[in-house]
């Protein structure tokens, strides 16, 4: 019939059985239009998450294979937004431009010009990739494939690890393992790195109960706590004590009520002090604890840490005074102190006085509301209800909170912001947030 329309029946029209039901829902979430470079896009997402540890070999500008696949899916996001025309979210847009423009500040008004750039570019680069992998991971299934494959690859890394341990081997498939008194390493170069990606991925693990069956992921669990162990990083200790204290406190806050929880916290709070008071007095030596290996890797050598991070702590404050509210520049702080005859050429270790010290003021608010912006995020992924499919996935969101909690505190220990799974974690909050609750 030409010019003929359809029409919803009415439920005058419908038998009264189906007019007592109420209308369908519509579809929760957002839609996904279909592109041919869809699954290129997801692919190349997981494919960066689970490469992210592959730092070493180093490349030029103290790039590794990681980051081969991280411009890969940053690319492969690009070709598929544009052409289905996706909705673009960018989170963390304003305190990002604030730290790069900061940067770039300080970089022109200080003697590392060159430096600054480069640590900018890297900057911006990590900041696309987590748009990309937030909003890649935009339906239920998206966000769990990547977070699988991590869990997946994390478990791989401490597995080779132990393996490595346990059959005494320096150097494994032409990797150098072993570094800074036989702490592991693996592909990421750094103790400390290679610890804080462990933790984060032990946690997130945790949150998304991967894999399903519980005996197989406390094998997980086990050997991701295994792994961090064999770091010996005192910060990776720390980040893991923070997050699975945050999951506790969260859990018996649910079951018991908030005054449980905070006898609970004051009870413990009173315990750490009293330890503390015990080991001023010199009758708890870190030299009789630290008895093997392991804990005289960490534990062992706290005071020397300790002592280390205090002189790069008033490494910082000079740096300041000598270059200005504007800054020196993005990693500028080792080239300045070489050149000075008085002090020692270390990194400052510290994300909040680096930002300062660096990018100037204006950095240093930039980091300020990136740390709030983090904070609220995850504050409602945990306590805001998710969609029943994302909540499918993400079993246990206090725990993500408990590891942003830790990289937060991890921040004064040393700088975290260059970590490249760092980002990757603020990508898995950020789409939380934009597309998990409800």
């Amino acid at each position: 019939m030409t010019g003929a329309t359809l029409q919803s029946p009415d439920a005058a029209t419908l038998p009264p059985r189906l007019a007592a039901m109420p209308p369908p829902a519509p579809p929760a979430g957002p839609l996904v239009r279909y592109h041919p470079s869809h699954g290129l896009a997801l692919g190349a997402a997981a494919a960066s998450v689970a490469t992210v540890g592959l730092v070493r070999p180093p490349g030029p500008g103290n790039s590794g294979i990681a980051d081969v696949f991280i411009a890969l899916a940053v690319a492969a996001f690009v070709v598929w937004a544009g052409g289905a025309r996706l909705s673009l979210r960018v989170p963390y847009a304003i305190p990002i431009a604030l730290l790069v423009s900061g940067g770039a500040f300080g970089a022109f008004a200080g003697d590392h010009q060159v430096l600054g750039l480069l640590t900018l570019a890297q900057d911006v680069v990590l900041f696309a990739w987590c748009v990309a992998l937030a909003n890649t991971a935009r339906t239920a299934e998206h966000f769990e494939r990547i977070v699988t494959v991590w869990v997946l690859a994390a478990t791989t890394y401490a597995g080779l690890m132990v393996l490595a341990s346990l059959t005494g081997r320096a150097v494994f498939l032409g990797v150098t393992l072993s570094q800074d008194g036989g702490r592991a390493t693996l592909t990421f170069g750094d103790p400390n790195m290679a610890g804080s990606y462990l933790v984060m991925s032990l946690l997130l693990a945790v949150a998304v109960r991967h894999p399903r069956s519980a005996v197989a992921r406390s094998g997980v669990l086990l050997l991701l706590a295994v792994g961090v162990i064999l770091t010996g990083s005192n910060g990776a200790f720390l980040a893991l004590g923070i997050g699975l204290a945050v999951c506790g406190l969260d859990a018996l806050t649910r079951r018991r009520g908030v005054l449980v929880s905070i006898a609970f916290v004051s009870a413990v709070a009173c315990a750490v002090v009293a330890l503390l008071a015990v080991a001023g007095t010199g009758r708890l030596s870190l030299d009789d604890v630290a008895s093997d290996d392991a804990l005289g890797l960490s534990v062992g050598r706290s005071d020397e840490s300790l002592a280390w991070r205090r002189r790069a702590t008033q490494y910082a404050f000079e740096l300041y005074y000598d270059g200005g509210p504007l800054g020196a520049g993005p990693a500028s702080s080792v080239e300045r102190l070489r050149s000075r005859p008085d002090a020692e050429a270390i990194e400052l270790h510290h994300d909040y006085l680096a930002a300062l010290v660096e990018r100037g003021i204006i950095g240093a608010v930039g980091i300020l509301l990136l740390t709030l912006s983090l904070g609220m995020k995850a504050w409602s992924v945990t306590n805001d209800v998710l969609r029943p499919d994302f909540r499918d996935v993400v079993a246990r969101p206090a725990a993500l909170f408990g590891a942003l909690i830790g990289v937060l505190c991890s921040g004064v220990v040393y700088e975290i912001l260059h970590f490249r799974h760092v980002w990757a974690l603020f990508a898995v909050l950020a789409a939380l947030w934009l597309w998990g609750r409800e």
